[in-house]
Formats: structure tokens, C-alpha cells, sequence
């Protein structure tokens, strides 16, 4: 079956372009032709290299011009090289979408990563609910809508209706997290079922034709913010003070650690892999560093949010290693899981989303 992926595949985050990539790992292993759809909406805006939108922002962006050219290039690259994108699509090409794409595929699938956070892209936004989609199959492979409610403007009477109206039309439909499917099943027909993030449905060494060494990295503890955090900050510099290393980061603007510390912004996802696979233990809010800390058993923590972490909680709960969550409050040394003790537990968890998967494709 040749089948589209309709994900945030673009959005210059780690996480973002390896869920994508592990979801057409997944299907082409199960025999489908696979391709990404490369829509990239206003959000994509924030992307780009020259900003305008305020004078601040302009020189913001002439200062950070050199470091976020070279994160480009490299997010870039891996599309380009692992993702088979189609032809590129934008704001205002829905019709072009709908005129082309489905004679190019027979299914389209919207997910996984963070398309229906509706508080993330200011509303519904049609593509990520296959608005185009025409006559193919349209199938949701676990969207995170990563939190339990939404601003009243995201989600107000006539977003709902408009959703309603776009699931409708699904074949099948999963999210991410438990937690928020309440939220969306008055507006669909179907079930809505729970599955993992794609990343979760390869084995640790699924990943290695794509990651790439980040040799002088190893041995240090990694950290890894995906929102700032100055607690995690100067928890991880005490961290490391403790375990007497220095400090790997991946971040836009320089962090204090109060000991060495080197910083990698510009790399790509296959140098993130590297990084979180090579260094000594990580300390992260990110739900991706979490996934790919576990499933390579390195030494880990994770920082989570009252309204960002449910994701992080779910999964450390399911696989029990809730102990992995910390506040910062104590000084501990990261411990890593045991792969051999979460592999079956992982197993379990990936044979119900790879069913549905398969049935939602065959129905």
C-alpha cells in the first residue's frame, strides 16, 4: 500500500524528525510504500532564518544567523536523505494538496508528535486532520494532543464542530496519551484507541544506520531542555559538580552550568542520538530524550511539567520506572533502566499499536 505521513517532520526538533522517521521505518518493515507529505504551516515561520516581525526579532536573528543556518542544513539533510518528503506544500496550498496527493497514495496517516495540540498551532489546522485527504484512507497513528484542556479560543464551539466534521471521516483513530483522548471522542465516530510514539515501536539498534558519534561527548552527562527550565539548569550543574564531568547541551543561547560545559546547537537528529546514546547519564524535560535514554539504557532523569509532562509520566508509568522522574529537590546520581526488564513490558505495548496499525490499514 503506498501511504503519506502527515506529521510536524520540519519543525528543526530532535524528537519531531525521528518520530517521523521511525513511523516510516515501521511501515515500509511491513511491506508499504512510504512517504512523507512535507506541509509545513505557519508554524514553520519560526524556522526561518531572517525574521521580521519586530526590530527585535531582526537582530535576534542576524546574531543567531550562523548557528541556526548550520541547524538547518542539518535538519534539512536528514529529511531530504531519510524521510522521502513529496513535493513541498505551505499555507494556502490545500488545494493543490487535495488535486495531487491522493492519486499519489491509497492511505494518509496524521501523527504522531504534537499536530493536534490545538494550543501549539493556534487552532485546528485542516492538514493535520487530512482535510485534503479526498478519497484515500485516512488513519490518526497516535497525534499527542499533550495537554488536558486547551485556551477557550483553540477550542471554542465552532473548532469543535470543525473537527468533528474533519474525524468524520477517519478509518481509525489513536492518540498518544490517555489522558486526552476524552477531549476529542465526543467529536468522533470511533474509538479513540492509544498508541505508543513511533520511536517506541523500533529497538534500540533499529536506530543505529542513522545515528551518528558524537565521540567527544562521551562521558559527560548530557542535558537536554525542551522548555527552559533554570531549576533543571542548576540542578544538572550540581549534577555534574557531583559526578565530576563535564556537561553536553543542546541549546540556542549559552547556559551556565558552573562547571565545563560544551554546547551543540546546529546538530542534527543523528548527532542527538549519538549524544543521548555516547554520554554518561542525561538529564532532560524532553519526552523524546526520555524514550531514547530508555531504549538505549543509559542513566537518565526527566523533568516534568504539571501540564507538559503527562506523556513523560505515562510512559515511565507504564514500563514502571516512575523513579527516573525528579524534581531537583535531591542531589541522585541517574540510574539507568534495565533493558532486559522493560523489553517485555515495551513488547506488550508495541504489539497493540503495531495491531492497530495493521488493522486500521487492512479495514
Amino acid at each position: 500500500m503506498r501511504i503519506g505521513i502527515v506529521t510536524f517532520h520540519c519543525a528543526y526538533n530532535f524528537g519531531s524528525a525521528l518520530q517521523a522517521w521511525a513511523l516510516l521505518r515501521t511501515l515500509e518493515a511491513r511491506g508499504h510504500e512510504v512517504c512523507v507529505v512535507d506541509y509545513r504551516g505557519r508554524d514553520f515561520d519560526q524556522y526561518r532564518l531572517i525574521q521580521t516581525f519586530s526590530p527585535k526579532a531582526f537582530l535576534a536573528s542576524l546574531a543567531f544567523y550562523g548557528p541556526n543556518r548550520r541547524r538547518r542544513d542539518s535538519f534539512e539533510r536528514f529529511i531530504a536523505e531519510r524521510l522521502a518528503p513529496t513535493a513541498r506544500y505551505g499555507v494556502g496550498d490545500e488545494a493543490r494538496m487535495a488535486a495531487e496527493l491522493p492519486r499519489q497514495v491509497d492511505s494518509l496517516i496524521c501523527g504522531s508528535d504534537q499536530i493536534w495540540n490545538l494550543d501549539c498551532t493556534c487552532g485546528p489546522v485542516g492538514p493535520y486532520f487530512l482535510s485534503f485527504a479526498g478519497d484515500a484512507r485516512r488513519v490518526a497513528y497516535a497525534p499527542s494532543l499533550s495537554h488536558v484542556t486547551f485556551a477557550s479560543e483553540n477550542f471554542g464551539p465552532a473548532q469543535r464542530e470543525q473537527i468533528a466534521d474533519w474525524l468524520s471521516r477517519f478509518s481509525a483513530v489513536s492518540v498518544r496519551e490517555a489522558s486526552t483522548a476524552p477531549l476529542f471522542q465526543p467529536l468522533c465516530p470511533v474509538p479513540i484507541e492509544i498508541c505508543l510514539d513511533p520511536t517506541l515501536l523500533l529497538d534500540a539498534s533499529d536506530y543505529d544506520v542513522i545515528t551518528a558519534p558524537v565521540p567527544e561527548a562521551a562521558g559527560t552527562l548530557f542535558v537536554y531542555m525542551l522548555e527552559k527550565n533554570p531549576e533543571l539548569v542548576s540542578y544538572a550543574g550540581r549534577l555534574a559538580h557531583e559526578l565530576g564531568v563535564s556537561v553536553s547541551y543542546v541549546s540556542k543561547r549559552r547556559l551556565d552550568f558552573g562547571v565545563p560545559a560544551r554546547n551543540y546547537y546546529g546538530v542534527g537528529p543523528s548527532e542527538f542520538l549519538g549524544l543521548v546514546h555516547g554520554c554518561s547519564a542525561v538529564v532532560t524535560n524532553s519526552f523524546h530524550a526520555t524514550v531514547f535514554s530508555l531504549l538505549f539504557g543509559t542513566p537518565f532523569q526527566t523533568f516534568a511539567t504539571e501540564r507538559s509532562g503527562a506523556r513523560m509520566r505515562e510512559l515511565l508509568a507504564e514500563l514502571r520506572e516512575k523513579d527516573h522522574l525528579v524534581d531537583g529537590s535531591v542531589v541522585a546520581a541517574p540510574v539507568a533502566a534495565s533493558v532486559d526488564e522493560i523489553a517485555p513490558r515495551l513488547e506488550k505495548l508495541r504489539a497493540g499499536s503495531l495491531a492497530f496499525l495493521d488493522r486500521a490499514l487492512a479495514e
